[in-house]
């Protein structure tokens, strides 16, 4: 499926979402004049070719799957934005404001995740599948709810891959650019900068998973009160090649 430049709303309600299908790979970021997918322009896909799934701050998630789905499955070449899930509580409705993806191994490329909302965890991206995630930039995405906020821009329990993913400027109590539950992850190509945390974990929180990051950076990440950068509660974390500069903690510790 080709979907061409646009504003595109899932609809009205709040259970009101874009699904995804097993085998189908859906490509946005079309001028509309294209008769071959190598046409399309990669660097009009954020710009004049932009083509977005837009949850208008009533949906509580823009993108939603709870199917186990194959790498047949692709998301490819959409903005993601006004997601905005209930408030409240910690279940499903108040995780994944932009993407839920609860299963399978569906890729996510390509993708421009902003300026959703999120209570519990995850208001960028809300993942326990086992897919890659590659090309993606989550910027000014929030979660809200108070001491158990995680994850401003993806919470990820799933054993999935990321590559190339520039997290800027997402906010949470706890992991305010990504927050790691359990899973070991392979993490290449990465930047955190501007993310912040009410508490710890500016720019990355792992909580009992084995990350391993090659080539990433940490910039000028915040948190209250431990880990500006990265904050470790217990797992095992390995970088080859990382730039860590101006992350901050305001208060001691």
């Amino acid at each position: 499926i080709w979907v061409a430049k646009g504003n595109y709303s899932p609809g009205l309600l709040v259970t009101s979402y874009f699904t995804l299908k097993e085998g189908v790979k859906i490509y946005g970021g079309f001028a509309g004049t294209e008769e071959e997918l190598v046409q399309r322009d990669s660097l009009a896909i954020r710009t004049v070719n932009e083509t977005i799934l837009n949850g208008n701050n009533k949906s509580y998630h823009v993108v939603y799957n709870k199917v186990n789905l194959t790498a047949a499955t692709v998301l490819d070449g959409f903005t993601i934005t006004a997601g905005r899930t209930a408030v409240g509580s910690y279940s499903e409705a108040y995780y994944g404001a932009g993407i839920y993806n609860a299963l399978g191994k569906s890729i996510f490329r390509n993708l421009w995740i902003k300026n959703n909302n999120a209570y519990s965890y995850g208001a960028g991206i809300y993942n326990a599948g086992t897919g890659s995630f590659e090309e993606i930039k989550l910027e000014n995405n929030i979660v809200s709810g108070g001491r158990y906020a995680f994850g401003g821009g993806i919470y990820n329990t799933g054993a999935a891959t990321f590559n190339k993913i520039t997290f800027i400027g997402n906010k949470a109590a706890s992991g305010g650019g990504m927050y790691l539950l359990t899973a070991a992850v392979n993490l290449s190509d990465l930047i955190f900068k501007g993310n912040s945390a009410t508490a710890t974990g500016g720019g990355f929180f792992n909580s009992n998973g084995k990350p391993v990051f090659k080539n990433v950076q940490f910039i000028e990440n915040t948190a209250v009160l431990q880990g500006g950068g990265i904050y470790q509660t217990a797992g095992t974390t390995t970088i080859g090649s990382g730039v860590f500069s101006q992350n901050k903690v305001s208060n001691a510790g």
